[in-house]
């Protein structure tokens, strides 16, 4: 798998990755992934392409792992690497957000 360190801390629920077509059982690329409740270890899987925000991210590598009830509506949380590599604004007077590369 290539080495895409901008999107290898973003994580998607797994079920979401299931749902559209990925299988995770005999996945063995794993990562730990300190959280602030301990460590968990995610699938380390390669998708076709991932949009966020507009951007989209040919064979981008991420991360799955299974939500726990607390936290299964998000569908997934975008890694610090690859918020750096991106100018954000939020507006908090207009509520408006802005995102760009």
């Amino acid at each position: 798998m290539p080495n895409l360190p901008h999107l290898k801390n973003s994580i998607i629920n797994s079920k979401i990755i299931q749902d559209i077509g990925y299988d995770l059982t005999n996945n063995n690329h794993k990562k730990t992934v300190n959280t602030g409740k301990g460590t968990i270890e995610a699938d380390v899987i390669q998708v076709k392409s991932l949009e966020i925000f507009g951007f989209v991210k040919e064979n981008a590598l991420i991360l799955a792992y299974k939500f726990s009830q607390k936290i299964n509506m998000y569908d997934g949380f975008i890694g610090l690497t690859f918020l750096r590599n991106h100018h954000i604004c939020l507006d908090f007077n207009t509520g408006i957000g802005t995102f760009e590369e």
